[in-house]
């Protein structure tokens, strides 16, 4: 007897399954899921009550979807596609350490706009920090939300904006983890200020992160 697949390749066969689906298709279980888990949060969303909006059984779910967490994590990656689209490749070669700059000042921009805007971004956005078990569903599209940004870093250090002067792992670990807390602070109280304000808050906050980057001989006024 062949052995059962292991709970990785059940959600890998699953995943690729509802890739498959034409972008009708797979709406009619991923909005009822958006809507749910932009009003409940991840915690408290019901993939029951998800399951009844959507008019299907468990049985016809899990042949997509593996179960909340994984279909939380559907719903957040089809919601996010348009910043990936937004963000583009990271480029091959910048010309200078201030072409950089000014090229992820823009990339800053660009993301605040779609964050603030009203609809599944920001709503879904919002669940993101929620617990760790709302992390914990994310893990694979953060892993390559990560990976991104790390070929921005170091890009950063071939334009010669990036410091070179510490452990690769300590630097990159270090940026990844002040990117988190400024995602992670924005997406909670971003509705607490105005759009001026948080324009304000977004400059200051990137001027915080170029500080950090930077060599240690370069100013950044």
């Amino acid at each position: 007897m062949a052995n059962k697949a292991n709970p990785t390749e059940r959600a890998e066969a699953a995943r690729r399954r509802l890739l498959a689906l034409s972008a009708e298709k797979a709406a009619k279980l991923l909005d009822p899921a958006t809507e749910e888990f932009s009003t409940h949060g991840y915690t408290g969303a019901s993939l029951n009550r998800i399951l009844a909006s959507a008019g299907m059984s468990k049985g016809q779910a899990y042949y997509y979807v593996t179960g909340k967490a994984d279909l939380y994590l559907a719903a957040c990656e089809r919601a996010f596609a348009p910043i990936a689209e937004v963000a583009g490749p990271v480029p091959g070669t910048l010309p200078d350490a201030a072409t950089f700059w000014l090229e992820v000042m823009g990339l800053i921009e660009k993301m605040s706009v779609l964050g603030q805007e009203t609809g599944p971004i920001s709503d879904l956005g919002r669940t993101v920090y929620e617990s760790p078990e709302s992390e914990a569903a994310l893990a694979p599209l953060i892993k390559r939300v990560e990976a991104y940004l790390t070929d921005w870093i170091k890009l950063g250090q071939r334009s010669g904006a990036v410091r070179t002067d510490l452990p690769d792992e300590l630097l990159q670990t270090s940026l990844l983890g002040l990117l988190s807390v400024m995602d992670r602070w924005f997406s909670k109280n971003c509705e607490d200020y105005s759009r001026p304000q948080l324009e304000a808050m977004n400059r200051a906050a990137f001027q915080m992160l170029r500080a950090a980057a930077s060599p240690p001989d370069v100013s950044n006024a």
